[in-house]
């Protein structure tokens, strides 16, 4: 699931506000969120 959710926000496919409902939906931790969030600002 986090790869599949951080390919997708990268192609903005997935906002920020949808990444949280993922983390609170126990798909995803709050690490992954944080990860896939800052990879981003980076590229």
């Amino acid at each position: 699931m986090y790869e599949a959710l951080k390919q997708k926000y990268q192609k903005n496919f997935v906002t920020k506000e949808q990444l949280i409902r993922y983390v609170s939906l126990g798909k995803i931790t709050k690490e992954q969120y944080e990860r896939i969030v800052e990879e981003h600002k980076m590229s």
